[in-house]
């Protein structure tokens, strides 16, 4: 049996991202590091999440994200033992209770986005999570499906609905880089906000009109980011 022990908080954080775009995710454990890359299945969202971990597996997994938390949960504790089996079939959850789930098959590769995307000359901002909680709820009452996202003249601006007036929300931080502008779907930027409750600041990055953004953050001993491809308006 080999282990893997991370704290329980640091787990929910990891696979609350991951789950909010996919059911099944592939986790790697190296040098003392959990991480995760999952794409959903309209290839729109890129998930990369990290944590810290100990001990002894050193290796590739593929969970049922939903499972894993159940799993997770029902062992109680803070900071769990997870067993993985000889044969890495198995997952044993060690902690008040004992509890066993089963690995799915590999996931095969998953491809990430190319490495230089969002280097050099960028558009850059942050902004505050909160902020955007309400607007995002009242355009998605609204039945709304765009968020335009545009860096100008040193500020950072969400623009949402069809019209881009529904609701604008411009953040108190100023934008650095150059001058980007972007639309999203705006179901995906929801889940997005949802999962960085709680967060004091996020960062937002475009590297041109009508690229993909890259949001990144960090909690605990977590690093997260979600880049999300533009919607093609017709």
């Amino acid at each position: 049996m080999t282990t893997i022990i991370a704290k329980k908080s640091d787990w929910a954080r990891l696979f609350g991202v991951a789950g909010a775009y996919v059911k099944e995710a592939k986790i790697t454990v190296e040098d003392n590091k959990v991480s995760c890359l999952a794409v959903d299945p309209a290839h729109v969202a890129i998930v990369k999440c990290s944590i810290e971990c100990e001990g002894t597996f050193d290796g590739s997994v593929c969970v049922n994200v939903e499972q894993f938390m159940k799993a997770l949960n029902a062992c109680g504790g803070e900071q769990p033992i997870i067993e993985v089996d000889d044969y890495v079939t198995d997952l044993k959850f060690i902690g008040t209770a004992s509890v066993k789930m089963p690995l799915l098959a590999d996931l095969g590769e998953i491809r990430d986005i190319p490495r230089d995307m969002f280097e050099g000359e960028i558009a850059s901002g942050t902004f505050i999570p909160s902020v955007l909680e309400q607007p995002i709820s009242y355009c998605m009452w609204r039945k709304e499906q765009i968020v335009s996202i545009k860096m100008k003249d040193s500020k950072l601006i969400f623009e949402m609905g069809t019209d881009r007036d529904t609701a604008e929300v411009i953040s108190d931080t100023p934008a650095t880089g150059i001058d980007a502008e972007s639309t999203y779907p705006l179901d995906y930027f929801e889940a997005l906000i949802k999962q960085t409750k709680g967060t004091d600041t996020v960062t937002i990055e475009i590297p041109q009109n009508n690229y993909p953004m890259q949001a990144k953050w960090d909690v605990g001993t977590g690093h997260y980011s979600v880049v999300i491809a533009p919607r093609v308006e017709q």
